[in-house]
């Protein structure tokens, strides 16, 4: 998966190098930081720390309010869940944007479809991680930590882009929100999509009551196809 990782913002934000005048400033070239992640890559896939997976779905679902009803695939009446979306402020302060609004609404007469996806950098990082914090070893720590964060974040968009093809739409149609964040603030939405997709079973990730995922390294979104869909 190494090719799909955002290395500039693995960089700067992950691994908090900076922009690349603070960099400069330091000395720190982009070669050097080009050998550090070729390192960094080999040493998780020798150790096997991180395991990039993730899994995705297409759900039949309809608006109802500002939630999102999921359907049953096998008669595609049965409610499985509802998505509870958060109404925000929009770009430029001069609107409200609710993602429920991006789907067809029950009286419609024509179902829609959501996008379901979690993506992991694998269930065996935590014992690692803290290894080094008990030897003491930050560095290795703020290394694997951000590179297993910054492997979640760029599995999501991995995952979303497959979401569109297997859909044949344009590669930026639509958008995702993942639970915890505005437009879909409350977290138990992860629990949603844990159970839609078995991920405990299938990933071997687990959650907790509150909707926080263990280990830390994974993150999980829905995704609405309509083309005017936006965050905020």
């Amino acid at each position: 998966f190494a090719e799909y990782i955002d290395k500039r913002n693995l960089f700067s934000l992950n691994w908090r190098y900076g922009g690349k005048s603070k960099r400069n400033k330091q000395g720190i070239t982009e070669e050097s930081l080009e050998d550090l992640f070729n390192q960094w890559v080999a040493r998780v896939t020798e150790e096997g720390w991180l395991r990039p997976q993730g899994m995705l779905g297409v759900f039949p679902c309809y608006r109802d309010g500002d939630d999102v009803v999921v359907l049953d695939l096998s008669d595609c009446k049965t409610e499985l869940c509802r998505f509870d979306f958060t109404t925000v402020i929009g770009s430029g302060k001069e609107d409200t944007v609710n993602g429920a609004h991006y789907f067809r609404a029950q009286d419609s007469g024509q179902l829609d479809a959501i996008g379901i996806q979690i993506s992991s950098a694998g269930p065996d990082i935590e014992a690692q991680l803290e290894a080094f914090k008990n030897e003491g070893d930050t560095e290795s720590t703020l290394y694997l930590q951000g590179l297993s964060d910054r492997l979640a974040e760029d599995m999501a968009t991995y995952l979303h882009a497959k979401l569109r093809d297997r859909l044949g739409l344009d590669a930026k149609a639509g958008t995702r929100w993942s639970p915890g964040y505005p437009g879909l603030v409350n977290l138990k939405n992860n629990q949603l999509i844990y159970d839609l997709l078995d991920a405990g079973g299938q990933l071997g990730v687990q959650i907790t009551e509150v909707g926080e995922f263990h280990p830390t390294g994974c993150t999980a979104a829905v995704a609405s196809f309509h083309p005017d869909a936006r965050y905020s």
